[in-house]
């Protein structure tokens, strides 16, 4: 089902490898991963000619990970070419990383991202393994973008905002709900923009989460959204919340949603 510019991907899609491991941060590991088998793609290789505009540009879905989703962000220059360095950032609860894939392979519809390296981590104890992306092959078909998810799946897939892309400016401020606050600062692409308070289990629980992503939705381009993940919970022996959040506004309130389900929570404005 495609929510905005987010998919969520089923069973059989490609999913964040690595069990955590404690103890060991980024610079203490390099997490690679094998890029899809060519024999698997038609046609022929292209290894000096740019990826262009079809299959370049930022991209951002949901992973299934055993019924844990994660959000990935994939930004692919249409400059890029085969063995160029392409950055990535995945956010799931308790964890974001980012690194840089490479592009292992393209051919005239198909361009694959692979081998690749956590650079960074938060916090930086988690486990680059944690959070490592397998192999994503993007197909351009008949004017749509699909994302393979196997030999025999493909998922359609729509555009994120840009790199460089900020915080709508309706967003920002603080807002509340009973006891919770949402608090959303201005910001880019990859920044931590979003803090948030709660209650949990009778302890006050602060969490941080990082914007992926402010393309509109395609249902009404005159919204504008912010997709996050959130990345770590600040206070000890609190939950790290869900992994991943969409807000909007709405009619003067600011309404956050999970991108799995419809449930959603409404936010006054607080200053």
């Amino acid at each position: 089902m495609t929510v905005g510019a987010v998919v969520a991907l089923g069973i059989g899609v490609p999913a964040l490898a690595g069990a955590a491991r404690s103890g060991s941060g980024p610079d203490e590991a390099t997490v690679s991963a094998a890029a899809a088998p060519g024999s698997e793609l038609p046609g022929k290789e292209l290894p000096d000619t740019p990826v262009g505009a079809q299959l370049g540009g930022s991209w951002t879905s949901l992973l299934d990970e055993s019924d844990a989703l994660s959000m990935l962000r994939l930004d692919i220059p249409v400059s890029a070419r085969t063995g160029d360095a392409v950055p990535f950032t995945v956010g799931k609860a308790g964890v974001l990383c980012t690194g840089e894939a490479r592009i292992t392979s393209h051919k005239e519809r198909y361009v694959t991202v692979a081998d690749a390296k956590v650079t960074r981590t938060t916090p930086t104890t988690a486990s680059p393994a944690s959070c490592r992306p397998d192999a994503i092959t993007l197909e351009g078909m008949d004017g749509t973008v699909m994302w393979r998810a196997s030999s025999k799946m493909s998922i359609q897939i729509d555009r994120a905002s840009g790199p460089a892309s900020t915080v709508p400016a309706a967003l920002v401020g603080t807002w509340r709900d009973g006891d919770e606050t949402v608090r959303i600062a201005k910001g880019r692409i990859g920044d931590a923009v979003v803090t948030g308070t709660r209650t949990d289990a009778g302890r006050r629980c602060t969490w941080s989460a990082t914007l992926m992503d402010t393309a509109p939705f395609q249902s009404d381009p005159s919204t504008h959204p912010i997709a996050v993940a959130p990345a770590l919970s600040t206070t000890p022996g609190c939950k790290a919340p869900y992994a991943a959040y969409r807000f909007h506004v709405e009619n003067g309130e600011l309404v956050r949603w999970t991108m799995a389900s419809s449930h959603k929570d409404r936010f006054t404005r607080a200053g």
